[in-house]
């Protein structure tokens, strides 16, 4: 009487809902055995989700270049977009990337770490400050009172 009572309920759930059949059924399989589900890591998708980022390496570059001076991440976000080039997640993961290969540096005149200025290593002097011709406009007052 039972297993007629819950067969009843299943026949009127997917009279209602046809779509959850499928799922239903893939369900009891699950719980059944006869399925066995794979564990799942999440540092494994965390890697995957970056695993393209170094394709947009000379993109971001190129960007940083025709800047010409050091700049701040909506400056090269903004370059990247003129220039055409997507990228649908983060670029200052991208960036911090860049940095840990030694192809890009940050630079941060108040010792903030929301006031970082990105640029090529060679666009600083031997004292870690950028050299002049590589500052942006709006740093040089910051720059002078924080040597102060």
């Amino acid at each position: 009487m039972e297993i007629n009572s819950i067969r009843r309920i299943e026949l009127a759930m997917f009279r209602l809902h046809p779509e959850v059949k499928p799922l239903y059924t893939v369900l009891k399989h699950i719980s059944n055995g006869d399925i066995k589900l794979a564990k799942y890591s999440t540092k494994r998708a965390k890697a995957n989700r970056h695993q393209k980022s170094s394709d947009f390496n000379p993109e971001i570059l190129q960007a940083v270049k025709d800047i010409c001076r050091f700049a701040k991440l909506k400056e090269i976000e903004a370059k990247l977009d003129a220039n055409g080039v997507t990228v649908n997640y983060s670029i200052s993961y991208i960036l911090n990337q860049m940095k840990k290969e030694g192809i890009l540096v940050n630079y941060s005149p108040s010792g903030s770490r929301k006031d970082y200025y990105w640029g090529l290593p060679i666009w600083l002097d031997s004292n870690g400050l950028p050299k002049p011709g590589y500052q942006d406009l709006s740093l040089t007052g910051r720059l002078f009172w924080s040597q102060l």
